[in-house]
């Protein structure tokens, strides 16, 4: 089951994708008009800011980057490989340096819509009314939070995972941390490919930073695959 846990995860990260992606796209198409549903208007999607999104860009690939360096931060307590053991170390501090990027763009997002709350116009979420079936007129609907999501997922995810790591020791660990680390590298260059287009000119330099990096741990990995397992290396 374990051998097979990097294609379950992208496609989980997938399907998230999608949704987040659809969700984006919505936004967009209700920039100037409203929907009824029932009796009650529904109000058009807030514009968010371009630091707003960074903050949302940068949590997104924090889900991926954080998945790929608590997997790296086992290898010392289950692999024999001294090159595994070499390599892993590169990814933890490599991937824990770039997470603390990702980190401060999230901070300073926060900190600059706190600053701006009393000027900037209020950003308003696709809301529904219970249609009069209460005395308040409570809310009875509001769209999915599809980072929310892939933070839910992948934590369950990464969970099973680990626990099924812990029973491998030597070789068999070894194959599935190495195949792993493969899928799990495809799909954050993915993310990055996928979101960069949307970022601020400052975010895009640290993700193409980020993007170079992974692109040489993916080669070393699969360098090293195809040296310490030839008959899986293409699997």
């Amino acid at each position: 089951m374990l051998r097979s846990y990097p294609l379950i995860a992208l496609a989980a990260a997938a399907a998230v994708g999608l949704g987040f992606a659809e969700d984006r796209d919505t936004a967009g198409k209700q920039n100037s008009t409203t929907q009824r549903t029932g009796a009650e208007a529904v109000s058009p999607v807030g514009i968010i800011s371009p630091q707003e999104n960074d903050r949302r860009i940068a949590r997104w690939l924090t889900v991926d980057n954080d998945s790929l360096r608590g997997c790296a931060e086992m290898v010392e307590n289950h692999s024999d490989n001294a090159r595994i053991k070499e390599l892993a170390r590169a990814i933890v501090a490599d991937h824990k340096r770039f997470g603390e990027r990702l980190n401060a763009f999230s901070r300073t997002a926060v900190n600059d819509t706190a600053a701006d709350q009393t000027t900037a116009p209020a950003k308003t979420a696709t809301l529904l009314k219970d249609d009069g079936r209460s005395r308040d007129g409570r809310l009875t609907f509001k769209p999915t939070d599809f980072l929310s999501v892939k933070e839910t997922v992948c934590k369950d995810l990464r969970a099973k995972a680990e626990k099924e790591f812990k029973n491998l020791k030597g070789k068999e660990f070894d194959h599935a941390f190495l195949a792993h680390m493969v899928f799990g590298h495809e799909a954050l260059i993915s993310g990055i490919d996928a979101v960069r287009a949307d970022a601020t000119q400052q975010l895009q330099t640290t993700l193409d930073e980020f993007r170079d990096l992974s692109t040489q741990h993916l080669k070393n990995v699969r360098n090293l695959r195809q040296d310490v397992h030839p008959e899986t290396a293409n699997r």
